[in-house]
């Protein structure tokens, strides 16, 4: 705003100030974009639009889960698939099959509010059902079920529509609770309804496994492709990360990494294909060399090599470290770079450097004062990023969790690593997609 204002002095200083050798590092610097350079581009008029974009109050910014390397606690994909950690509104979470190091990728996908939205509202139906039922049956009520995950409200709600039946009228059916607020002539008609919630189509998406990848998992995803006129990035001003929830293996520590990713021709990539790209990513360098990385030690000597530093925040929740975006003109980070394809000719992706936001570390739950299920506001992290950064394709790095099994009773052998979201907040922009080719 500044440099716009000074340039609105005099012609020289409007002259200086439209200088793309100004526009496309403070692009960089202020938000994390990388632009190509060149007669074509303005990269003054890429930082108004952007600007303009994060001037607005900041949003949740939907990025849907469609790849993790770390598979789903006892195959379970339904209840522990990935997208749940990128669903702040959802009573589901993600559980890991692996313990340490695993990566799980994100893509932007706003339309995937409106099928959060939905999920919401069938929820709280079937939630308000309940009321009378959970009063009866829980000693804390309602509160009780609120706090299941949508798998289990859904059992419960079955288990009652089992037990409606009259035929004993010696009894009350117990099922009957489900409507004993509707009038006695629409009870069976309120039933059917209850039926029909239960029975339509929720819109999931279905994950593959392949054991030639480590039992990797992907979901049907269609990237952005850079033949289209515009290319939608999330403008993130604040990150909030949750492990709230009974779990026995809570994330202890991660790193969240932004990148901007598109097909660059209009052929269409398999799962499989996908699945091979992702999992060379994962081996890459820029990644590995934050594997194990526990301490605020490790991530200070870390940071010396990363950017422009770092910026350390702590609360009773626990500390974060975030990293300042890596200059323009500044190197890239040792094995970075842009992923383009599998070595085929018509190499089909493009992901650009995954830059990394921030490093975060939670506070530990054992020793709690009031016991591991007091204190549920300390395990949310919020997080506004002193610098905002911008992309398409966010990875989350589970790197290791609190092993709570022994005080929890947990049967398990191996732990693994249980997250209930990560929320991006911030806002959306549409830019020309041939800036970034």
């Amino acid at each position: 705003r500044d440099v716009m204002a000074l340039g609105v002095t005099s012609r020289a200083m409007w002259g200086m100030c439209s200088d793309p050798e100004l526009w496309a590092p403070k692009l960089a610097q202020d938000f994390g974009i990388r632009v190509a350079q060149g007669p074509q581009v303005s990269a003054k008029a890429l930082y108004e639009r952007v600007w303009g974009a994060a001037a607005q109050r900041a949003r949740t910014v939907r990025f849907v889960g469609f790849y993790t390397d770390g598979g789903c606690d006892r195959h379970d994909t339904k209840r522990y698939w990935v997208d749940h950690m990128f669903n702040a509104h959802s009573y589901d979470y993600y559980c890991s099959l692996a313990r340490t190091n695993i990566h799980c990728f994100g893509l932007l996908g706003e339309a995937e509010a409106l099928r959060d939205s939905q999920r919401l509202q069938r929820r709280a139906f079937l939630t308000k059902r309940c009321t009378l039922a959970a009063s009866i049956l829980f000693q804390e009520g309602l509160a009780e079920i609120e706090a299941w995950s949508t798998e289990d409200l859904e059992r419960f709600v079955r288990e009652l529509l089992a037990h409606c039946s009259q035929d004993n009228s010696a009894q009350y059916p117990i099922g009957m609770l489900l409507v004993a607020d509707a009038p006695s002539r629409q009870r069976q008609q309120e039933i059917e309804r209850i039926r029909a919630v239960l029975d339509a189509p929720v819109p999931d998406a279905t994950p593959l496994q392949s054991a030639r990848h480590g039992g990797a998992l992907c979901s049907e995803v269609c990237l952005p492709a850079a033949a289209g006129p515009r290319l939608s990035l999330g403008v993130i001003s604040k990150v909030n990360i949750s492990r709230q929830g009974s779990f026995t293996c809570p994330v202890s520590c991660g790193v969240v990494f932004m990148a901007t990713c598109w097909r660059t021709g209009e052929q269409e990539a398999t799962r499989e294909e996908l699945m091979e790209e992702l999992q060379r990513v994962c081996s890459r360098e820029d990644l590995r060399r934050f594997d194990d990385l526990h301490s605020r030690e490790q991530v200070a000597d870390l940071g010396g090599h990363t950017a422009g530093g770092l910026h350390w925040s702590e609360t009773e929740s626990g500390v974060t470290a975030e990293f300042a975006p890596r200059d323009i003109q500044g190197p890239a980070a040792p094995g970075a770079g842009a992923s383009r394809g599998n070595g085929r000719e018509d190499s089909w992706l493009h992901m650009g450097e995954l830059q990394p936001v921030l490093w975060f570390h939670f506070g530990r739950k054992a020793g709690r004062r009031g016991g591991l299920e007091h204190g549920q506001a300390q395990d949310v992290l919020e997080v506004p990023l002193r610098w905002r950064r911008s992309g398409n394709l966010t990875c989350v790095k589970l790197i290791s969790c609190e092993d709570l099994m022994d005080q929890m009773n947990d049967p398990s052998d191996i732990p693994n690593i249980d997250i209930n979201f990560v929320q991006f907040m911030g806002s959306t922009v549409d830019l020309p997609s041939s800036v970034f080719v």
